[in-house]
C-alpha cells in the first residue's frame, strides 16, 4: 500500500473485515487505475481528476462503500440484499461484493467526472 495513513487504517482492522476492505480497495485500483487514494473522514477514500470517487470503511457489523447519492438510487435493483442509505452501501461481514457491480458503479461515476 502506498499510503502509509490508508495502510496504518487496514491495520487497525480485525479480520475478516480487513479483507473485505484491501479486496475492495484493490479492485478500486483495478477499476480506477488512475485514481489517488487518501485518507478523508477517518478512511481510506480515492478521488478522480481531484474529485471525490468513492470511500470504503470498516464498522463493528459491515464493511461500507460509500459512492454517493445517486448511485444507490440508480443501482437500487442490483443493490437488492445490501442495506442502502443515501450515499452508502453496507456489506455484511463475509459477503463479498460483485466485482462486476463495483466495476460499473466506479465506470458510471468516472464518467460523470469525465462529463463535467
Amino acid at each position: 500500500m502506498k499510503n502509509k495513513e490508508v495502510a496504518s487504517y487496514l491495520s487497525k482492522i480485525d479480520q475478516p473485515k480487513k479483507d473485505m476492505a484491501v479486496d475492495l480497495i484493490n479492485n478500486i485500483q483495478n477499476f480506477a487505475p488512475n485514481a489517488e487514494i487518501y485518507m478523508s473522514y477517518g478512511m481510506p477514500c480515492f478521488k478522480y481528476k481531484g474529485r471525490y470517487l468513492i470511500g470504503v470503511g470498516a464498522f463493528k457489523n459491515h464493511v461500507s462503500i460509500f459512492p454517493g447519492g445517486e448511485i444507490t438510487t440508480l443501482f437500487s435493483k442490483e443493490l437488492v440484499g445490501y442495506k442502502t442509505q443515501k450515499g452508502t452501501i453496507q456489506i455484511p461481514i463475509g459477503k463479498k461484493f460483485p466485482e462486476e457491480l463495483l466495476e460499473k458503479i466506479i465506470h458510471h461515476i468516472t464518467k460523470r467526472i469525465d462529463n463535467n
